[in-house]
C-alpha cells in the first residue's frame, strides 16, 4: 500500500500512459491532499493518473487535478478494473 500526501506533482511527461502516476496490478494507493498540474501522457491514456487493474485508489478531499493531458482518455484520471 503507497500513502501520498502533500504531494505536487507538476510537469511530468511519460511517454506511455499515466503522466505524474501508472498505477497497476493489485497495488492500493491513497492520495491525500496532493496536487496533480500540467502533466502529459503521450501516446496513452491518464494525464495525471493511470491507474489499471489496480486494487484501490483513494483520492481525497483537497486533491486537486488541474491542466492535465493525454493522447488517450482521460486528460486527469483514466481508471479500468480499479475501485476508486
Amino acid at each position: 500500500d503507497s500513502q501520498l500526501q502533500n504531494t505536487l506533482f507538476d510537469s511530468n511527461v511519460a511517454s506511455q500512459a499515466g503522466g505524474a502516476l501508472f498505477l497497476a496490478l493489485k497495488t492500493e494507493t491513497s492520495l491525500q491532499t496532493c496536487q496533480l498540474s500540467s502533466n502529459t501522457a503521450q501516446h496513452g491514456p491518464g494525464g495525471a493518473v493511470s491507474a489499471q487493474g489496480c486494487e484501490e485508489l483513494h483520492i481525497t478531499a483537497g486533491t486537486n487535478m488541474t491542466g492535465n493531458r493525454a493522447s488517450g482518455s482521460g486528460g486527469a484520471l483514466h481508471a479500468v478494473g480499479c475501485a476508486v
